[in-house]
């Protein structure tokens, strides 16, 4: 959504990929509607995958800007974060992220890079290369466990020089895309949700343990 949405708005973007290639990026767009191909005709996203080979350690951001200054490109996404860091040629991937986030911010570039965490539930490490300081907001996107179904939920951690909702949100990836569900009262039963282990609140566990006498 953040790259067509600024594409179809005439905001050239960049998709930094080492999870997938170009065409299985084109594969999965298209499964909701998304000719990404038509948008690389007209020059408002790029796509580069490292991971091919074409790239090597260093070059990274050096293509980067070179996709920049071609194109105008205006948004920027890295997925992920971990195999960005792996690219640097002193191996300092934390410097080297800092270096990039620092470039694209100067240039007036909306960046997102993705952070892949290790556990599936319960994650008390937002980035394992100790990365997220650099960021202007954190968001965090996680499975949670509730009555034995697995759901996406949503938070948004900082926003620097910001006041920002502090709840904790359904999201719910569809036909049309992502969909973050905000007048759902759900999870707002539970406490500790980003745990891995929620549990009902104790006003609701109350009233639960009330009923079931």
């Amino acid at each position: 959504h953040f790259i067509l949405d600024g594409a179809r708005q005439g905001d050239p973007g960049l998709i930094v990929s080492f999870e997938e290639s170009a065409a299985q990026l084109r594969r999965n767009a298209s499964s909701f509607g998304w000719d990404i191909g038509e948008l690389e005709e007209k020059d408002l996203l790029r796509i580069l995958y490292p991971s091919n080979g074409e790239v090597y350690s260093g070059e990274s951001l050096l293509q980067i800007r070179d996709c920049i200054e071609k194109f105008g490109v205006k948004r920027v996404l890295v997925d992920s974060i971990n195999g960005f860091a792996d690219m640097s040629p002193d191996r300092d991937g934390e410097e080297y992220v800092r270096k990039t986030s620092r470039y694209l911010k100067s240039n007036n570039i909306t960046t997102i890079f993705v952070n892949e965490t290790r556990d599936l539930l319960g994650s008390k490490q937002i980035t394992e290369n100790g990365t997220s300081y650099m960021m202007d907001a954190v968001i965090m996107l996680r499975y949670v466990e509730i009555e034995s179904e697995l759901r996406r939920a949503i938070s948004v951690l900082k926003i620097r020089g910001s006041a920002h909702d502090t709840g904790i949100h359904e999201v719910k990836i569809a036909g049309e895309g992502v969909t973050v569900i905000t007048d759902e009262t759900s999870f707002e039963r539970y406490e500790d949700i980003f745990s891995g282990a929620p549990r009902l609140a104790r006003a609701e566990a109350f009233v639960k343990a009330f009923r079931d006498r």
